[in-house]
C-alpha cells in the first residue's frame, strides 16, 4: 500500500514499477519488505528508503509494524530501529492510496 502521489511521483522519477518482496529465508513473512533492484539489476534497495529518502545512518521504522505499508504515515525515519508499540494508534484520514 502506498500513497497514489509518492507513487505517481516515483513513477514520473523515471522509477520502474517492477518491485519485489524480499525476506531472509529463515524469517517469518511479518519481516518481508518491498525493494527494486538499482544500477541495472546489480543492487537491490528497500523501497521504503526510496520514498523517505533518510540521511545515512538513519533508518525507517514502520508505525504499524507492517512492512508492506508504504503510506507515509507509516514510514518514520530515525537514527535507530524504533518498534511499532512506540507510536499509538490514531485514526488518520489517509490521502488515496495504491494497493
Amino acid at each position: 500500500m502506498m500513497d497514489k502521489v509518492v507513487f505517481d511521483g516515483l513513477m514520473k522519477a523515471g522509477y520502474s514499477p517492477n518491485w519485489c518482496l524480499n525476506r531472509r529465508s529463515n524469517s517469518t513473512p511479518k519481516f518481508a519488505y518491498v525493494s527494486y533492484n538499482t544500477s541495472g539489476g546489480r543492487a537491490l534497495r528497500r523501497v521504503a528508503q526510496l520514498v523517505m529518502q533518510p540521511d545515512s545512518g538513519s533508518g525507517i521504522s514502520y508505525r504499524n509494524g507492517d512492512r508492506l505499508d508504504l503510506r507515509c504515515c507509516n514510514l518514520v525515519v530515525g537514527s535507530g530501529r524504533s518498534k511499532a508499540d512506540d507510536f499509538p494508534e490514531t485514526e488518520q484520514e489517509h490521502p488515496e492510496t495504491t494497493h
